[in-house]
């Protein structure tokens, strides 16, 4: 039996359930590539006390750093996401790569106590399925098809450390996600916002006897109150709904391993279970309003090793390898963020050009688990939200490229 129009509108309004998931090729949607220095040591520099690059993982390094410490850097993404369904094999057509630059510049205000703005971004990038790349999408139900989603966002980050003592430092801070743009649709509804929202972070950093040290880096959950536009059939109206970023534990240990050779091992906690249920209200006359989803994510965990070797005076190799979970379970498993448990393999150098300064250079490697998402749960079970339903059953692939280069000094 055809679809009514009216039918068909409650259809494509419950549809936006899903698209509040900005799909990405992180853990969930994170990137935790802070600075090139971090990037290429798989991110593992939280208790690094020497480094300008560790500064963006952990503030409280400012207060082991005399003078001005500036950091700049720009790390491309270059993501390969394929899903093989009953109609095919089909790649997220993405406008990749992506940019993601970095900034940190830091300096003392007196004896003991520094500042500094760290600017990054945390959260974003994308995927954007073709048409007919799921065949239980095809006639009434086309226009329920998921197909891009976008996020781009940037934090500033300004902090303030104070040394406590010669081997302690305490930072705190605050975080201001700026949501620059959203961009969620299916192949009936278009979805664009922006908004934003602030938390707060803590960080510690202590440096021990026999040349180890510990470091710690806590950020708060950001929930970012999102304006926008949902259009569909020709009409378009106001929206509003909230997307929360979630809180993030960083806890590593670091040690002098040789007068050459450095060794870190980091643990990363990520809330995302506090990803769960979302809501969108809006204005469209054709459209429900509220519309909830529940996304289930749990909690995730990351483990890193990185580290650096001196190859003479001026010369630095870096190195790491994570392993990162993920958040998302088959429960309402969604082609839109199809993540999997995943490796990270990193390498990268930094050449010290003269004074100061050190220019960088890095690249990792990105392996996921193959998502071989096969259920029983009929389309139609959780209204038209297709997450978690036989509507996305496929084998999901992915890998990227990451390089990055940079330069730092102190002055």
């Amino acid at each position: 039996m055809l679809m009514t129009r009216h039918s068909r509108y409650l259809q494509i309004g419950v549809a936006v359930l899903v698209l509040i998931s900005p799909a990405t090729m992180a853990s969930g949607f994170r990137i935790p590539e802070a600075s090139v220095y971090g990037m290429s040591s798989a991110n593992a520099v939280v208790a690094d006390t020497d480094s300008p690059g560790a500064l963006a993982y952990n503030p409280a390094a400012m207060g082991f750093h005399s003078g001005t410490s500036f950091v700049a850097g720009m790390t491309t993404v270059d993501p390969d996401i394929t899903v093989t369904t009953a109609s095919g094999q089909f790649g997220s057509d993405v406008d990749a790569p992506f940019y993601i630059p970095n900034l940190v510049f830091a300096g003392q205000l007196g004896s003991g106590i520094s500042a500094g703005i760290i600017i990054n971004s945390p959260f974003g990038l994308e995927t954007n399925w073709p048409d007919e790349t799921f065949p239980a999408f095809a006639g009434p139900f086309d226009a329920l098809e998921p197909s891009r989603s976008k996020l781009e966002m940037a934090n500033f980050n300004p902090n303030i450390a104070i040394l406590l003592a010669p081997d302690t430092s305490l930072a705190i801070g605050f975080d201001y996600y700026w949501v620059k743009s959203v961009r969620l649709d299916t192949a009936g509804v278009k979805i664009s916002g922006n908004g934003d929202g602030v938390g707060l972070n803590v960080a510690f950093l202590h440096r021990m006897a026999s040349d180890w040290s510990v470091g710690l880096s806590w950020r708060s959950r950001v929930t970012t109150e999102i304006d926008g536009t949902v259009s569909a059939s020709g009409i378009s109206a106001p929206a509003t709904t909230e997307i929360s970023f979630p809180a993030m534990l960083q806890v590593g240990v670091r040690s002098q391993v040789t007068p050459t050779l450095e060794i870190e091992f980091d643990v990363e906690h990520t809330d995302w279970s506090s990803f769960n249920v979302l809501s969108v209200s809006h204005t469209h006359p054709g459209l429900p309003t509220p519309i909830t989803s529940t996304n289930v994510w749990k909690d995730s965990l990351a483990f890193r090793i990185g580290g650096s070797l001196d190859l003479g005076p001026s010369t630095e190799l870096r190195f790491g390898y994570t392993t990162d979970k993920a958040p998302n379970l088959d429960t309402h498993f969604s082609a839109r963020v199809p993540d999997s448990d995943r490796q990270l393999f990193s390498v990268g150098v930094g050449q010290e050009i003269g004074g100061n300064w050190t220019v960088e250079a890095g690249y990792t490697y990105v392996l996921w688990e193959d998502r071989n998402f096969g259920t029983g749960v009929p389309f139609g079970t959780f209204g038209t939200d297709p997450s978690g339903t036989n509507a996305v059953n496929g084998n999901y692939e992915a890998d990227a490229h990451l390089f990055g280069l940079g330069v730092n000094g102190n002055f």
